[in-house]
């Protein structure tokens, strides 16, 4: 069972955090009456493109900006959501747990993050359903002090997570208890998403914390520590998924169809080695972080991983990394004394089956 430091990084990591965030047309004019073309012309003339949807607003919560919503970034910036008749709104919801909360309540129309949270609440009773996946990989980053060396020196010390339950702690868990640390040895403090756990250890108000791209890559610029990879114990996962309402998807099917099409797009592009260049730049700026960190995420994500496996071309669910991340969670006692779904319980591929034709 995990364990917690009842504690909430605030003072040292939100001033840290506000010093890394500082870093219709005219109709045209009634053109003049003519002779009507001849059959001829008709039928060699060109039909006009069909006009796109009418735009229709979509809310998506999603924890921060970084590389793990890379098709996000890309399906804003190339124009995919506007050309799929979407008005695409993001909001940033820190944790997980947020995002699916904001499912419930009309905060959101969609919230991208890991499922653990989403499934606890659909075991619960909740109509929260997973719709496609994402990032099936995390490559996360265990990023550490300058004074950690090796897994034994975190026994004890605090430990950045987003959230008890959610399935970054759970990772970052198995990966600590398998280089020889107990479940009572770890000290987590709770700081919210990617961006707060790196300011934390930065800071110095926690000595490690898994860390997405590109801000693992920043932190050994500037003096930090990579420790382990997460791809040791997470080679088979379903890390990213897009969440939604059962009840909001069945009364707004079609504006969920359209956002898919266009997320789909993104995720097709993203794997796409002629858009190498233009994928970098595009999720350089969407993170606001130097290029060379963000080329960095491009490599390894799709060069220096054999058979690659980070971000799903299409964005569909891997069904045997779901199922091990439920074993995770039922390991790890996150169902209490309920039996674990199985992800056919949790997963409506309806949506995404539609969008992706």
């Amino acid at each position: 069972m995990l364990r917690s430091m009842p504690t909430l990084v605030s003072g040292v990591v939100a001033s840290a955090l506000l010093g890394l965030l500082a870093c219709s047309s005219p109709a045209p004019p009634t053109a003049p009456s003519a002779a009507p073309p001849s059959a001829s012309s008709q039928a060699s003339a060109p039909s006009a493109p069909a006009a796109p949807p009418s735009p229709q607003t979509v809310t998506a919560g999603i924890v921060a900006r970084n590389a793990y919503f890379w098709p996000v970034w890309i399906a804003e910036a190339e124009g995919f959501f506007t050309q799929n008749g979407v008005q695409h709104e993001v909001v940033l919801t820190r944790s997980p747990a947020a995002g699916h909360q904001m499912l419930t309540n009309g905060g959101a129309d969609v919230a991208l993050s890991t499922p653990e949270t989403a499934i606890l609440a659909a075991v619960k009773g909740a109509p929260l359903v997973l719709v496609a996946g994402g990032q099936e990989d995390p490559a996360y980053s265990l990023i550490v002090g300058p004074d950690i060396h090796e897994v034994a020196d975190l026994r004890k010390k605090p430990l950045a997570i987003a959230g008890l339950r959610d399935g970054v702690t759970l990772i970052m868990q198995r990966m600590l208890t398998s280089r020889g640390l107990r479940e009572d040895d770890l000290e987590w403090i709770v700081v919210g998403g990617t961006t707060e756990r790196y300011v934390a250890v930065k800071s110095g108000a926690a000595a490690g914390a898994l860390v997405g791209q590109p801000l693992d890559f920043q932190g050994e610029a500037e003096g930090l520590r990579r420790l382990l990879s997460s791809s040791e114990v997470t080679r088979e996962w379903q890390f990213i998924n897009v969440a939604t309402n059962r009840e909001w998807a069945r009364a707004n099917s079609d504006r969920l169809v359209r956002w898919l099409r266009a997320y789909i797009q993104g995720a097709r592009y993203l794997n796409d080695p002629a858009n190498k260049e233009r994928s970098i730049q595009i999720l350089a700026e969407a993170t606001n972080t130097e290029e060379r960190f963000a080329r960095q995420t491009y490599e390894l994500y799709f060069e220096q991983r054999q058979g690659g496996g980070v971000v799903s071309p299409d964005a569909r669910i891997n069904f045997p990394g779901l199922r091990n991340v439920i074993s995770l969670m039922a390991e790890t006692g996150a169902f209490e004394d309920q039996p674990p779904p199985t992800p056919e319980q949790v997963v409506d591929l309806t949506y995404w089956e539609r969008a992706r034709q």
